[in-house]
């Protein structure tokens, strides 16, 4: 038997730009995604969770593994999961069911900050209101989306980062080519985005990917540092389209310890990788499951190797050009004319077609 899952290496991805209107031709990896720095969903896994949820039949009264120390205070934040028991994981595919290391994660999740309990939906008939999704892909995210979290927001792009696209002064889409539109940098991949594109791109570097969601909130994370204070802000929007809602606010903005964040990010990871070792062992003692393509060799590899992607990020620094995302900052937020901005780029305003017909 063999498995169709890759043992993906943990790296930075690119995020996608915040989302809006105006930016709503991304493409799903966002700008400057690709294979070198994105981080997609697993071959083959579906790619609506809301759309998976509902067709699966209900579970009430089954007993599942639920995740998360019950203590909260105003200042602890927690990544709260449960798993469907083992016999109630679906497989994937009809025709070949097969398994892996990702499609064992099936369950459901959500978030609880300061007091607050986010991802929890408003309406639906779930016998559980949380996300239904695999508890892979939220880790996976987290995993990857730390490092940038754990690096200290400068005093100076505190608005922007705290800031959201709908304010914003131009699309950053304005600068980025239309596939099969000509190039003016001959395709040469090292040559730098307009710093419009790099400061968005550094903005959504800090937001919790659900766009494996219809009508998916705006979750984002990014750390201050001033004094003895260092904590990190967790940032929630969400507006309800009738369809599809959420018990929080449109609007939360709250801090939590960049300790207690770090905490959440271990525990979550721990928790995790512990019952899926447990899985793992089940499933050997079992043999498999009848009927199902598993290959158990290579689940117990893969796990392995996922027990090293937190150390890994963890001891990734990201490499910001900050004078750049000010720059971009600055004229996203339209305070380019202030006395004391640089002058090396004209007004947002004033900008059009791609980054390499403005650089100095």
């Amino acid at each position: 038997m063999t498995s169709t899952m890759p043992i993906r290496p943990p790296g930075r991805r690119t995020a996608p730009l915040p989302q809006s209107p105006a930016l709503s031709k991304i493409p799903a990896g966002g700008i400057g995604s690709g294979p070198r720095r994105s981080l997609q969903l697993s071959a083959g896994a579906p790619a609506d969770a809301d759309a998976c949820a509902s067709s699966r039949p209900s579970r009430l009264g089954k007993k599942s593994k639920r995740f998360g120390s019950q203590r909260d205070t105003a200042l602890m934040i927690r990544f709260r999961f449960e798993l469907y028991p083992l016999d109630e994981v679906s497989p994937w595919g009809s025709d070949q069911p097969k398994l892996h290391w990702f499609g064992l994660t099936e369950g459901w999740y959500w978030l609880e900050a300061g007091g607050q309990e986010l991802l929890r939906r408003s309406r639906g008939a779930h016998p559980h209101p949380y996300i239904d999704y695999y508890l892979a892909r939220l880790w996976e995210d987290v995993v990857v989306l730390t490092p940038e979290v754990l690096e200290p927001v400068p005093d100076d792009l505190q608005p922007f980062i705290a800031s959201h696209p709908g304010q914003w002064t131009c699309d950053p889409l304005e600068f980025v080519a239309e596939p099969g539109e000509e190039r003016t940098d001959d395709g040469n991949a090292d040559v730098p985005d307009h710093p419009v594109v790099t400061a968005a791109i550094w903005h959504g570097e800090h937001r919790l990917d659900f766009g494996y969601l219809r009508n998916p909130p705006e979750l984002r994370f990014w750390r201050t540092t001033r004094g003895d204070h260092d904590e990190v802000t967790v940032d929630w929007r969400h507006e309800d389209d009738g369809e599809i809602g959420f018990t929080a606010d449109p609007s939360v903005r709250i801090s939590v310890p960049t300790t207690a964040y770090l905490e959440a990010v271990h525990t979550l990871n721990r928790e995790l990788l512990n019952t899926m070792g447990q899985r793992v062992e089940e499933l050997k003692h079992r043999g498999g499951i009848p009927g199902v393509d598993l290959d158990l060799v290579h689940l117990r590899r893969e796990h392995e190797d996922r027990r090293q992607w937190l150390a890994k990020n963890l001891d990734r620094s990201p490499r910001t050009d900050w004078y750049v995302v000010r720059e971009g900052a600055r004229l996203l937020l339209g305070d380019f004319h202030r006395g004391d901005a640089p002058t090396g780029w004209p007004s947002c305003e004033h900008l059009t077609g791609t980054a390499a017909a403005y650089r100095p």
